[in-house]
């Protein structure tokens, strides 16, 4: 038997706090997402709360890697800016808008009869307002 060397990875969260003076939540919101997070020294991490648990690679015993980047749970990491993260928190919503879509366009006269080209329309229209940042 051979002995294969497994490198896995997790990212496990760290809390830090910090303080703001504001005149009320929305000013307390506005200036939190202006602090300087570098500065600070994250502690007390929540070893239960890991997320994307992963195998990085395994590697033979001659260190040939022989696997890489296998999933071992279903989140995922993205870096991703404002216009992104709110077409990805649509996803969802866009794809139940091009399902509605895909089932009115196989029989469009009964779709028109019972009225599955509006409701793909309005899915779709709802879709992209979220993925807009509209909703």
């Amino acid at each position: 038997m051979k002995t294969y060397t497994v490198t896995y990875a997790e990212d496990v969260p760290h809390y830090a706090l910090g303080e703001v003076e504001a005149r009320g939540p929305k000013d307390a919101i506005a200036k939190a997402r202006k602090l300087d997070t570098e500065t600070f020294t994250a502690y007390d991490p929540d070893w239960s709360g890991a997320v994307c648990r992963r195998i990085v690679s395994i590697e033979d015993p001659d260190g040939h890697v022989v696997a890489q980047d296998i999933p071992l749970d279903n989140f995922v990491l993205h870096d991703a800016d404002t216009d992104k993260r709110l077409r990805l928190d649509a996803a969802e919503a866009m794809f139940e808008a091009l399902c509605a879509q895909e089932m009115a366009e196989f029989d469009p006269e009964a779709s028109s009869r019972k009225g599955y080209f509006d409701n793909a329309l309005e899915l779709r229209k709802d879709a992209l307002a979220k993925a807009r940042g509209l909703q």
